[in-house]
């Protein structure tokens, strides 16, 4: 059966959601706190060393390809036939497929060259593409497509009535039945539907005031987290809530239920629209053996097999049959996007419900620092990189300070605070702003090297009072701290007095976390993990460009509770 998209005069699914739009505005917001599990850039090189790499003996030409985490298994399967097919010079073909939020993908393209990009991207929208603009992109063609849709159980919607008539997006996210879009920054099912209500209502104050309404009561006790409220649907409770949601996941949880009992809901308004776009990053082929076993793979994705793959899981496809599984419905009004401008002033006002991040960085500049790391990068340099990516990450709400430390280099002091922790888009008495300020300072880190020893365990007591001193209840605090290291001060405070300073700041209501990141071999990973587990953070190797940027985005995610 065809598919029925009501768009007007045109009956066929937009190639871009307007929700898409939003999320790329809110991309510094989404990448804080998003996210699941990310699967990182990494460089094909190191791939093609591996064993499992290929099941024979020949060479591995590796592709890799990036894509949403929604597609990682159904691409898998698109690829599946071309492993280990020969190619002409003795290499035979390995696709590697790697899950990857989109805006995540945006970031590393900022931070890592054309070498170490994937020869093959499918995020969700074609928008992200646009955002690119260090990594030369060709658009291949689109995958998919699927509506955002809010689901429940098929007996919450017989209760509400809703199986005979849709309701509003009103009446959905406003009405007595608790809806999940807490996550509303990590998820953006939610910020689409989110922006559908305010569409639906005529982009006006009242509008404003219903979407802000939304967000604070989705902020209740009484509001499962995302993961609960699809538990609870799942089961078949007349009772479940509300959760936003694409047509794709509906069918694709109903397909591997034993009862399925989730059902779509599509308001009467219209849906917003996810595509998924193929781009190919040139530059990334350079050998023959490169460019056709490229071509073997995006031929494989825009194939009829990939089509009907892509309908079986879900997918609405370009052959216009709708998807499989059941609770879905045959027939979609595509909501019309609004205007980026628009969006932009929603999304302002939104974010600024949004709990902010306050965070030092702290940065060993002992001369060790100067070394280079398994890719040749200096940790300094790397350092410094990770500064500009977390600043580029968060919103003008966020707030970041920087500290950089090695033994006495300010009289006794072991550490020289360069900015304190201030909202990036504050601005200081010469006009610049503290995200200016923080750029300016890290494209620059190597000027702070100093001969004195590395001061670990000194700074990481003054860096947790600093915060504590200042602590804000209404952000997430926390601290980043990188070094390469093992405490070299024999004279300072030791691993026992750090660990005691911890507990003791942290046992009350104020909590701060360290995230630590050693740098190359010689790093104390043993004190670093000690430190990071006594406050509740995290701590990560870093050997490469690769491993940091992975290092510093989980880190972010872990700060805002998601994907632990």
């Amino acid at each position: 059966m065809a598919r029925h998209a009501v768009y007007g005069d045109d009956r066929s699914l937009p190639r871009r959601g307007f929700g898409i739009v939003a999320r790329v505005v809110l991309t510094a917001i989404t990448l804080v706190t998003i996210i699941g599990a990310a699967a990182m850039v990494t460089p094909r090189q190191a791939l093609a060393q591996f064993p499992w790499a290929s099941g024979n003996h020949c060479r591995p030409e590796v592709v890799d390809v990036v894509v949403a985490p929604e597609l990682t298994a159904v691409v898998n399967q698109i690829l599946a036939p071309l492993r280990d097919r020969p190619l002409a010079d003795g290499h035979c073909m390995f696709p590697e497929v790697r899950a990857q939020q989109p805006q995540e993908t945006v970031a590393s393209a900022g931070m890592l060259p054309v070498d170490l990009a994937p020869q093959v991207w499918i995020p969700d929208a074609s928008v992200w593409g646009e955002k690119v603009q260090h990594w030369p992109l060709a658009s291949i063609g689109s995958l998919a497509d699927t509506p955002v849709v809010l689901a429940t159980s098929t007996e919450a919607a017989d209760h509400l009535g809703w199986s005979k008539h849709n309701p509003t997006w009103l009446q959905a996210l406003r009405g007595s039945r608790p809806v999940a879009v807490s996550d509303y920054q990590g998820q953006s099912e939610s910020l689409d539907a989110l922006i559908a209500l305010w569409q639906s209502l005529g982009k006006g104050k009242r509008a404003d005031q219903e979407v802000v309404a939304t967000v604070l009561a989705s902020d209740r006790s009484d509001v499962p987290e995302q993961s609960l409220a699809i538990a609870d649907a799942q089961s078949g409770s007349s009772m479940a809530p509300l959760f936003p949601s694409t047509e794709q996941a509906v069918a694709s949880l109903n397909e591997t239920s034993i009862s399925p009992h989730l059902r779509a809901i599509y308001p009467q308004e219209g849906s917003p629209v996810l595509d998924y776009p193929i781009y190919q990053v040139k530059g990334t082929t350079q050998t023959q053996s490169q460019v056709a076993a490229t071509r073997a793979v995006t031929d494989g994705l825009i194939s009829g097999r990939a089509q009907t793959l892509l309908h079986q899981a879900g997918f609405r496809t370009s052959g216009g049959t709708d998807p499989v599984g059941t609770g879905i419905s045959t027939k979609v009004r595509v909501l019309t996007p609004p205007s980026r401008t628009e969006v932009d002033g929603m999304i302002g006002r939104v974010e600024a419900l949004a709990k902010p991040s306050r965070i030092l960085t702290v940065l060993d500049v002992s001369l060790s620092m100067k070394a280079k790391l398994s890719d040749g990068t200096t940790r300094i340099g790397l350092s410094g990189a990770a500064v500009r990516l977390g600043v580029n990450l968060l919103p003008d709400s966020g707030s970041v300070g920087l500290w950089v430390f090695a033994s006495k280099m300010q009289g006794n002091q072991d550490y020289r605070v360069l900015a304190p922790v201030r909202r990036l888009g504050s601005r200081g008495s010469n006009g610049e702003t503290q995200r200016d300020l923080l750029m300016r300072l890290a494209a620059n880190s190597d000027d702070y090297l100093s001969g004195g020893g590395t001061s670990l365990y000194d700074v990481t007591i003054a860096a947790l009072r600093n915060m504590h001193q200042n602590y804000n209840p209404q952000n997430e605090n926390a601290i980043i701290l990188l070094s390469d290291g093992a405490n070299e001060d024999s004279t300072g405070a030791t691993l026992k007095d750090v660990l005691n300073e911890i507990h003791k700041l942290n046992r009350g209501h104020q909590k701060v976390a360290i995230y630590t990141g050693g740098l190359g071999p010689d790093a104390d990973y043993s004190a670093l993990r000690k430190i990071a587990l006594a406050s509740g953070g995290y701590t990560y190797r870093i050997d490469s460009a690769v491993s940091g940027e992975q290092a510093l985005l989980d880190g972010l995610r872990r700060s805002r509770h998601i994907g632990n």
